[in-house]
């Protein structure tokens, strides 16, 4: 082969090495298919990313109005949570204080939410979620905390529970559209704990994780513990199943978890 022929051969093959690679390189940065450890979803420094794209609401503002939606451990004893020794200890106090004192116009109120638990079909919870927020929602209502789903311990409860945790954050969402969303759960029967995560991640709120609060006596109160009853007098808690409810130092991890949620950006 003759000096011409192979300077053309060569240069033909470096033009197909050099187009073959290039392609195939745009062709994996298209498909974008992470494999093995270093994938973009198990690097923990993006893991923000994927948070921000399924959780549009969560904006890091400080709220103006919110309201806690809960059972027993938001409001079992009237006046605060069932095994928090007095009205100033439960989570419920603290995110108040906290959010008080990032804001003094701070507004918040709790209601009720064990009614709606205790329902066994779509439709009996629809009534239910109408009665208890009808009057509590109001449009510029920014922040929810969801704490319910402990309650939800048979299997009549469970059947449509799934689709009522949707069902739930939808209403929220059409009554006040612009409001952060947490939903607070890991005490009781953890089993819910998959429907929950999957009604939040369809509709943009956040599932904040206490299940920590069962992993350890610390965090529970006991027989015998004193608390300060709805009527202000001191009471000594004599029943295994109020004692299983998280005590004062419980209230506090469950505050602390719903404080390093809301992660507020303080700068503004």
């Amino acid at each position: 082969m003759d000096y011409s022929k192979k300077i053309a051969l060569y240069s033909f093959i470096i033009i197909c090495f050099f187009l073959g690679g290039c392609s195939g390189k745009t062709q994996r940065e298209k498909e974008w298919i992470p494999t093995g450890s270093a994938s973009l979803a198990d690097s923990a420094e993006n893991a923000d990313i994927f948070q921000e794209e399924v959780i549009p609401n969560k904006e890091n503002k400080i709220p103006q109005k919110c309201l806690v939606i809960g059972n027993s451990i938001t409001l079992g004893f009237g006046t605060h949570g069932m095994a928090s020794s007095d009205v100033d200890t439960d989570f419920y106090y603290l995110i108040k204080e906290y959010l008080t004192g990032l804001n003094p116009n701070f507004r918040i109120e709790r209601v009720d939410g064990r009614p709606w638990e205790s329902c066994t079909t779509t439709e009996t919870r629809k009534t239910k979620l109408e009665e208890i927020l009808a009057d509590c929602l109001e449009e510029d209502t920014d922040l929810v905390i969801i704490q319910l789903g402990d309650n939800v311990n048979t299997a009549e409860k469970i059947e449509t529970f799934s689709t009522d945790c949707n069902v739930m954050l939808d209403y929220i969402l059409e009554k006040c559209p612009n409001a952060r969303i947490l939903w607070v759960f890991g005490r009781y029967n953890l089993q819910n704990a998959d429907a929950i995560r999957t009604a939040c991640q369809s509709y943009g709120a956040e599932y904040v994780d206490i299940s920590l609060v069962s992993t350890d006596a610390k965090y529970m109160s006991y027989i015998g513990a004193s608390i300060i009853g709805a009527d202000g007098k001191t009471q000594y808690i004599d029943n295994s199943g109020v004692a299983s409810h998280p005590g004062d130092e419980g209230m506090r991890v469950i505050a602390d978890f719903i404080i390093q949620e809301l992660d507020l950006n303080l700068e503004e």
